[in-house]
């Protein structure tokens, strides 16, 4: 079984990528937002959090369908802690609570890996 490389937002502190590398995953991540539509566009990934500022801000949904790529994009609730009714129609596959639970996170990943057959 391959690993799941993640991308994750740039507004996410590099303490993130560090975590998430320490359970296994591969990651995607640069500190400086300029650099994230490049890193989006060349590389193949199969999950990616997107890390809200306000309710219309879909920075990493935008280019993951720009760039048409078939990932999960999984809205972290940060902005105001309660999930909007639109989530899914907007593109987003599913979501979770910041901060992140252990088993939260593990249906998740299974999640994806069911649907990537990874």
């Amino acid at each position: 079984m391959k690993n799941i490389t993640i991308l994750l937002s740039s507004r996410l502190d590099e303490s993130f990528a560090i975590i998430f590398r320490q359970i296994g995953c591969n990651v995607l991540w640069v500190k400086d937002e300029s650099k994230l539509e490049k890193l989006i566009k060349d590389n193949d990934f199969d999950i990616a959090f997107e890390w809200q500022y306000g309710h219309q801000d879909h920075s990493i949904l935008d280019l993951v369908k720009k760039y048409k790529k078939n990932v999960a994009v999984i809205l972290c609730l940060n902005w105001h802690g309660k999930l909007p009714s639109d989530y899914l129609n907007v593109g987003y596959f599913d979501y979770i609570n910041v901060p992140f639970k252990h088993d939260e996170l593990n249906s998740i990943f299974n999640k994806v890996k069911e649907r990537r057959d990874l």
